[in-house]
């Protein structure tokens, strides 16, 4: 069994890429958001073995808003 740490698991690169991996019965999807709380990614990010990154902002209001919320 591996175990799959998605983060921007509810954007839509996220929600589908979680649906994939959700189809192959090797694999546990632990999706992360915005609104999970920190002590779940701690746990996820304990035990996972492979992390799919795709947490950020792509329509920001203002530009220092896109590298706030994807660089920083």
């Amino acid at each position: 069994m591996r175990n799959v740490l998605v983060t921007g698991a509810k954007g839509f690169i996220g929600q589908n890429l979680v649906l994939a991996l959700r189809r192959d019965p090797c694999i546990d999807v632990i999706g992360v958001d915005l609104d999970t709380p920190e002590v779940e990614l701690s746990r996820g990010l304990a035990v996972c073995d492979i992390v799919f990154h795709l947490a950020g902002i792509n329509r920001p209001l203002k530009e220092e808003e896109c590298e706030d919320g994807n660089v920083g």
